[in-house]
C-alpha cells in the first residue's frame, strides 16, 4: 500500500535477460512430507546457484521449481475479517464465505496469476484473536484456523500460491473503538516485551503451525511478517539508509522495537511452517533497514513517488540488492509517470533483475485493468511453463 493509504506454471523470461543458460539443474526440493524431517525453509533454497549471486536466471525456488514470481495483492474481502470474521458486523471469514473468495482468486487467476498476497491482521479489529479486558492477546478467534484451511483448499483447487501478510503498519494506530468493536493498537505489543511474546506465542505460533501440518502446506509460500513497517518507525535505522517518515497518525516505536518483533516472530515461522519469509519493504529507499533479519527474499514496494527516484528498470545490483531474490511485493493497476501501461513496467522489472512483482491490489481492480495485466504477462512469459523445473520434482502439469 502507499503511505495514504505461483500452479507450477510461471516463468522467468530468461531469454529477455539473456540468461537462458543460467537455469539451474536442481534437485527435488522436497521429499515426502511425513517421511522426511522437517526441513527450515532456507533448506528448501538450493545454497549454490550455478548463477552465482545473479537471481534474475531463476527468480523464486519454491515447490520444485525456481520460477519469476508473478502475482496480485489480494489484499482483503473483508478487512482485517477474512481469517476470524467480524461477528459484531456481521463479517464472515473465509469459511463462511467460500464462493466470494472463489470468485476473487479466480479472476487473479484468469490474469494469469500465480501468487496472491492476502493479509491477514492489517489491524485487531476483527475476531482473528481474542483479547482480554486489558488487550493482552488469549489465542486465536473460534473460526481463525478454519478460515485459514479453507483459504488453504482453495489454493489447492485453484492452483495457486500465498504469501501470507501477518500484520501490517496499520495496525499501528491508537486504541479506538469503532462501531462496538474494540481496536487494540499494534504498537503496545511490538513495544512491549512481555505482550510481544504473548502475540508470538499465542497467535502466531499456532496460526503458523496449522499451515505446517496441513495437507495443503505447499501453498503457502511464504510468511510476509509486515507490511510496510517503516511508516510506522519513529527514529533512523542505523545501517544508513535515508530517514523514516513514520505516520504521525499511529504510535510509532523505535527502529530496534521493530526490528526485535519481526525477529520474534520470523522465529515462529521458522519454528511452526515450510514457507519462505520476507517483509514488505516501503521501498528499496530503506533498502539496508531488515538487512539483518532471516529472511530467505527481499521485498520493496513500488509507486510512482518511489519510481521517480529510484527507477524499476535500473538493476538491482546498481541498488545494492543482489545478495538474495528481490520481489516487488507492490505495483500500482493504474498509470504510473514513467511506466505508463504493465509491458513497459513488467518489462522493466524482469529485466532490472528481480525475482518477482505483485500487483495492487485485486479487490479494487477493474476487470479491464486485469485483462491488459494478463494480456502483458503472457507477452513477457511470465504465465507460461515454469524456468528450472525440478526433475524427478512436482513441478509442472
Amino acid at each position: 500500500m502507499a503511505n495514504s493509504r505461483m500452479g507450477f506454471r510461471w516463468a522467468v523470461a530468461v531469454a529477455l535477460m539473456g540468461a537462458a543458460a543460467c537455469a539451474p539443474d536442481l534437485e527435488p526440493l522436497f521429499e515426502d512430507k511425513q517421511a522426511a524431517p522437517r526441513p527450515v525453509a532456507r533448506d528448501l533454497i538450493p545454497p549454490q546457484s550455478p548463477c552465482g549471486e545473479d537471481h534474475r536466471c531463476g527468480g523464486i525456488a519454491w515447490d520444485g521449481v525456481r520460477q519469476f514470481s508473478f502475482g496480485l495483492n489480494y489484499g482483503w474481502n473483508v478487512y482485517a475479517g477474512d481469517f476470524g470474521g467480524i461477528d459484531a458486523w456481521g463479517k464472515k471469514g473465509v469459511s463462511g464465505s467460500v464462493e466470494a473468495h472463489r470468485e476473487a482468486l479466480l479472476r487473479a487467476k484468469r490474469a494469469g496469476a500465480q501468487v496472491v498476497r492476502w493479509f491477514v491482521f492489517p489491524d485487531f479489529r476483527g475476531d482473528g484473536v481474542l483479547f482480554d479486558a486489558d488487550d493482552a492477546p488469549l489465542g486465536l478467534g473460534a473460526t481463525t484456523l478454519d478460515d485459514l484451511e479453507s483459504a488453504l483448499m482453495l489454493a489447492e483447487e485453484l492452483d495457486i500460491y500465498y504469501v501470507l501478510s501477518l500484520f501490517s503498519f496499520n495496525g499501528f494506530a491508537p486504541h479506538t473503538r469503532i462501531a462496538g468493536v474494540e481496536i487494540p493498537s499494534l504498537g503496545r505489543f511490538a513495544s512491549d516485551e512481555v505482550r510481544r511474546e504473548q502475540l508470538a506465542e499465542r497467535v502466531v505460533a499456532p496460526f503458523v503451525r496449522a499451515v505446517g501440518e496441513s495437507p495443503y502446506w505447499k501453498r503457502v509460500m511464504a510468511f510476509d511478517i509486515m507490511n510496510e513497517p517503516e511508516w510506522a518507525v519513529c527514529d533512523q535505522s542505523p545501517f544508513g539508509d535515508p530517514p523514516f517518515s513514520p505516520d504521525s497518525t499511529l504510535d510509532c516505536i523505535s527502529f530496534a522495537q521493530m526490528e526485535r518483533f519481526l525477529e520474534e516472530m520470523i522465529v515462529q515461522v521458522r519454528e511452526g511452517s515450510f514457507s519462505l519469509v520476507t517483509v514488505g519493504s516501503a521501498a528499496v529507499k530503506w533498502r539496508d533497514a531488515w538487512s539483518r533479519l532471516d529472511i530467505d527474499f527481499d521485498q520493496y514496494h513500488l509507486y510512482a513517488w518511489v519510481h521517480r527516484y529510484w527507477p524499476i528498470d535500473v538493476a538491482t545490483e546498481v541498488y545494492g540488492i543482489w545478495s538474495r531474490p528481490v520481489v516487488i511485493g507492490e505495483f500500482p493497476l493504474w498509470p504510473m509517470q514513467g511506466a505508463l501501461d504493465y509491458e513497459v513496467l513488467l518489462g522493466g522489472i524482469l529485466g532490472a533483475g528481480y525475482a518477482g512483482a505483485w500487483g495492487w491490489q485485486l479487490n479494487e481492480a477493474t476487470d479491464d485493468q486485469l485483462r491488459e495485466l494478463g494480456d502483458a504477462a503472457r507477452k513477457l512469459s511470465l504465465s507460461g511453463a515454469a524456468v528450472g523445473d525440478v526433475e524427478g520434482g512436482e513441478g509442472g502439469d
